[in-house]
């Protein structure tokens, strides 16, 4: 079913609990950040996606993203997200929470139910939100969307690790070419079994075969 509503838009309140609001700093950053996204756009985008009728109804929309932008926010996985939303007022302030509880909002299991019933388009409706957001905090200038920022140590490169029986093979390549420029004449290059050593000393260090990965390493070695 749809999203229940968050306790800070049930327009309720409580005699007996003090709200958050009155034990927490309102010029905190979260806090200022919860006032300038528009939950109830991330609310009509992503609920779109529950039925009317059938199941149980689901968490409140604010809830899921809210725990969602912290968990990305400050790295965490679900579990960290969860626990340290316990321990945190302002965590809680900012996910929609009116009144203080000891217990947790949901298993650390429904955020990843949730991440797959919101796909690919939910998550572009939190980055939009987020990029909105920023415009509105002035944190974020006309131009910064327009350049993207890629951090070169995640990208796959054509590196492999540089064990001896490959630098032995590529040391020998560079003293043959420097022997033929210098016209040091050679009995034997050694071409064809340095590039073969290893490749034979990695399949028997995979097959746990010390004794012949060795000796298949010594032989462009000498």
């Amino acid at each position: 079913m749809k999203p229940k509503k968050s306790e800070i838009d049930n327009g309720q309140d409580s005699l007996f609990r003090v709200a958050l609001v009155r034990a927490i700093n309102l010029r905190h950053p979260l806090v200022k950040l919860a006032e300038k996204i528009d939950w109830k756009r991330i609310d009509g985008e992503l609920g779109s996606g529950f039925s009317e009728v059938a199941g149980a109804p689901a968490k409140p929309t604010r809830l899921m993203a809210g725990l969602h932008y912290l968990k990305h926010a400050f790295n965490l996985s679900d579990e960290k997200t969860i626990d340290r939303w316990v321990e945190n007022l302002y965590r809680r302030h900012f996910r929609g929470m009116k009144y203080f509880t000891h217990e947790p909002p949901i298993d650390p299991s429904s955020m990843t139910g949730w991440r797959h019933l919101a796909g690919d388009n939910g998550m572009e409706c939190l980055l939009r939100e987020t990029i909105a957001a920023g415009f509105r905090m002035k944190a974020i200038s006309g131009n910064s969307p327009g350049n993207v920022n890629v951090d070169a140590t995640v990208r796959e490169k054509a590196i492999t690790y540089p064990t001896d029986g490959k630098l032995y093979y590529v040391m020998l390549r560079k003293l043959v070419k420097k022997a033929g420029r210098a016209g040091i004449p050679l009995r034997q290059s050694y071409a064809r079994v340095s590039k073969k050593a290893p490749m034979m000393s990695g399949r028997y260090c995979h097959a746990r075969r010390a004794k012949r990965a060795g000796k298949e390493i010594r032989h462009p070695k000498t």
